[in-house]
């Protein structure tokens, strides 16, 4: 959004909470609608080393289904993709202000304010809302998906495993939550996964929830075995309002990413989501529509379909009565892994 405006020749301040490169919790999954929008913002994906992903496993204790993806993904992480996006936008003439929290948006008569307590308040008449999975006080969204944590951690496999997993993405279902794991820039991989709060707690410290999840994943464990873990401990986010889709229009606040539609992690297109409502967004306000109410109902129709089919698989991958019987259905119809890939991708 920064980008396309600052293109455009308007005066854009683009806000960062941290300081320098940092991870998120993403599953860092690239379909090939978000390659192509990377690529017309200006920023060439294979100087950042992404790993391309053709390919979709579902796994199931023993019970396995590989099925071709209907379009090339690529794995690169959030944090060489957001520095990247950041130093794109400042090349085109956007100020980018670096390590400066907003804590609270305020209305003050047709404008806001953004307090950032000592870095001071700024000022504008529209505000375009990216702060991803966290909420900022004035603006938050429902908090539905409280029961559930998603973590995050990044490893360098053993050789072996590494060339079994390339150019693949794969789903491991356990009871309750799933995993994402999935080559990605510098021959790393990225293992993410969804589990209950109430379970996290009772595990109490970050060794024992690998080693929960390893347990409970045979497939996992070969996987992992004799890799070295990149991060000292992973990253988690809860309260994740899988499904939410905003449906109010904010006067002049334009919700971007996941501060509009929220698509289950199984899906994978979070960063689409990103991508799309912030080219819509600057589509939209330079094109003289300053009330966001009309760019948000756009926006909900164009994610409504996506995000109600990754909900029902979300669903259906997390029942531990099902997930057999799901693992088994896309071996028998190879194609219906393919088909899921494309009824879950933004319109």
């Amino acid at each position: 959004m920064a980008i396309s405006l600052a293109q455009a020749g308007r005066s854009v301040t683009l806000i960062e909470r941290h300081a320098g490169a940092h991870h998120k919790v993403c599953g860092d999954f690239l379909s090939a609608e978000s390659v192509r929008m990377v690529g017309e913002l200006g920023v060439d994906l294979t100087l950042l080393g992404a790993a391309p992903i053709a390919r979709v496993r579902v796994v199931h204790k023993a019970v396995e289904a590989l099925g071709v993806l209907p379009f090339l993904a690529l794995g690169v992480s959030r944090m060489a993709l957001d520095e990247a996006l950041l130093a794109r936008a400042a090349e085109v003439g956007a100020r980018v202000l670096r390590g400066v929290v907003v804590r609270r948006l305020c209305r003050r008569g047709e404008g806001f304010v953004a307090d950032a307590g000592a870095h001071g308040q700024w000022v504008a008449e529209t505000v375009f809302l990216g702060t991803g999975k966290h909420d900022l006080r004035g603006v938050a969204r429902p908090r539905d998906g409280a029961e559930l944590v998603g973590l995050k951690t990044y490893l360098a496999l053993g050789p072996e495993q590494d060339r079994a997993l390339a150019g693949t993405v794969e789903l491991v279902l356990f009871p309750g939550g799933y995993a994402g794991l999935m080559p990605v820039e510098g021959g790393r991989t990225v293992l993410c996964w969804l589990m209950s709060r109430a379970l996290l707690r009772r595990l109490a410290a970050w060794p024992a929830a690998l080693e929960w999840l390893l347990g409970a994943c045979p497939h996992l464990a070969r996987r992992l075995a004799g890799s070295e873990l990149l991060l000292a401990r992973p990253l988690a986010v809860a309260g994740i309002p899988y499904g939410f889709l905003h449906r109010g229009g904010d006067g002049g606040v334009f919700r971007l990413g996941d501060q509009v539609g929220v698509i289950p992690s199984v899906a994978g297109d979070g960063v689409g989501i990103a991508l799309l409502s912030g080219r819509l967004a600057a589509e939209a306000w330079l094109g003289g529509e300053g009330a966001a109410a009309a760019y948000h109902w756009r926006l909900r129709r164009r994610l409504r379909r996506a995000v109600r089919a990754a909900g029902v698989a979300h669903r259906v991958v997390r029942n531990a009565a099902l997930q057999s019987w799901a693992v088994q259905a896309c071996r028998i119809w190879p194609g219906l892994l393919a088909g899921l890939a494309r009824v879950t991708r933004i319109e």
